[in-house]
């Protein structure tokens, strides 16, 4: 069972993940061992396989469950470039990036306040050659005389996310 959810979930193979869903899992860690492990299971079993450029997990506010500590932009671009070597050498065309918008459960690549655009930007750097005018520009509703967006929970007060932060 431990291995189907490393395999799953794309970790390494010392990752702290187990079949008894451990408090936490570190991030650098499975940056660090994502092409390695990738590279063992390939061809492995007779299934295809997709390399998993995960953005994270914390499923504490939904239960008891694992949460992965240290989300950086420069962790996941390491990700996403390991990722593209892994395609390179094996010829997979195919990537899974998951998930864009689990907001609860803090696994999101989505643009937010807390990493701009930088997960969208690891990948588009990863995986798209760079045009000679240069990349386009990202746009935020403030950017065009918008937002912020004021949305109330249902008490009147203002959404958080699980960890108090502000929902913009």
């Amino acid at each position: 069972m431990a291995f189907l959810f490393r395999l799953l979930r794309g970790f390494g193979p010392r990752s702290t993940v187990t079949a008894r869903r451990p408090a936490a899992s570190a991030v650098p860690e499975g940056a660090a061992s994502s092409y390695d492990y990738w590279k063992s299971v390939w061809g492995v079993g007779g299934i295809d396989f997709l390399p998993n450029l995960s953005t994270g997990w914390d499923g504490r506010p939904w239960h008891d469950g694992l949460e992965v500590r240290g989300r950086t932009v420069e962790h996941f671009r390491r990700i996403c470039r390991d990722a593209r070597r892994f395609a390179d050498e094996t010829g997979v065309k195919r990537v899974c990036l998951a998930p864009l918008h689990e907001w609860g459960e803090g696994s999101y690549a989505e643009p937010n306040g807390e990493f701009g655009f930088g997960m969208f930007e690891a990948v588009r750097d990863a995986f798209c050659e760079k045009p000679a005018e240069g990349w386009p520009l990202n746009y935020t509703p403030a950017d065009i005389g918008r937002g912020p967006y004021p949305v109330a929970d249902e008490d009147g007060g203002p959404v958080k996310h699980y960890k108090g932060l502000q929902w913009r």
